[in-house]
């Protein structure tokens, strides 16, 4: 999971009304856990398939990440009110970073 696990619920209680708010991010944790079970049903379908069945499975990881990749590029910036802290605290870092 890495970062995604914990960017992509602070990214949508951001930008989602306060009814939803909570709603949302719980929903995203039943996603999470729903992948975990459709990644371990795609291990054990090929599990059995010979000397390739690791390829099959590192490749079956890919299938949710792209979508996910070409989708990051069509979400909307930072919240007005989050952007200037944040921009701040990445500039005291200096030009180095």
């Amino acid at each position: 999971m890495g970062c995604k696990g914990s960017t992509v619920p602070i990214y949508s209680a951001e930008n989602a009304p306060a009814s939803i708010r909570g709603a949302l991010v719980m929903t995203w944790q039943m996603w999470t856990a729903f992948g975990i079970f459709l990644g371990t049903c795609a291990n054990l379908a090929v599990k059995d398939a010979g000397k390739i069945a690791w390829r099959l499975q590192f490749g079956s990881a890919m299938l949710p990440a792209l979508p996910l990749l070409i989708g990051v590029y069509f979400c909307p910036g930072m919240s007005a009110d989050m952007s200037p802290p944040v921009m701040s605290l990445l500039r005291s870092f200096g030009p180095s970073c």
